[in-house]
């Protein structure tokens, strides 16, 4: 349990690292926001639920203390920080005629939830203007191109996961 917990709390220092990265240096956003969702798939992985949530809820709450708000930091709370905890209990279906639509339906969810978050407590505190009245007036659109990006980020964080199981693992011999 020791282990666990010193394992966790380091892979929970590299994803706030990660997260400080994404924000922060100027190119390679994109990559450190993935690599700190990597970061709670080992965990998971290695330690299970509870520690990969204890890692999401710390990581977040410091990115949430030390950073700036930033779109990368909020698509981590809001979505990618706990979605490799999920995407393991949905991939235990074991069937992809199943996984695929529970997938996009989860992801939906959060997306509508978003959507009424920023519609009724982001945008009524603060004036967007143009952006704003672009984003709704193109709404269908975006959140289809949304999905088709959630779909790619799925197929990447299973690759990720599949070397991380089949090539780094089986070296590490953690436990």
């Amino acid at each position: 349990m020791t282990k666990k917990l010193a394992f966790a709390s380091v892979l929970t220092a590299l994803t706030a690292i990660f997260l400080c990265a994404s924000v922060y240096l100027p190119t390679g956003r994109i990559a450190f926001l993935m690599l700190s969702t990597f970061c709670i798939l080992v965990t998971q992985a290695e330690c299970g639920t509870r520690y990969s949530l204890l890692a999401y809820v710390a990581s977040s709450a410091i990115g949430l203390l030390f950073l700036p708000i930033k779109l990368q930091l909020l698509l981590f709370v809001a979505f990618l920080g706990y979605y490799p905890i999920v995407k393991r209990y949905i991939e235990q279906i074991q069937n992809l005629w199943l996984e695929w639509p529970v997938k996009i339906l989860f992801f939906s969810a959060v997306l509508v939830v978003a959507y009424f978050a920023a519609q009724y407590i982001l945008i009524p505190r603060i004036e967007l203007g143009i952006v704003a009245d672009y984003v709704f007036s193109h709404l269908p659109a975006i959140v289809l191109a949304a999905e088709v990006i959630f779909v790619i980020y799925d197929i990447l964080l299973t690759m990720l996961a599949s070397y991380y199981m089949n090539v780094i693992q089986p070296k590490l011999r953690l436990w």
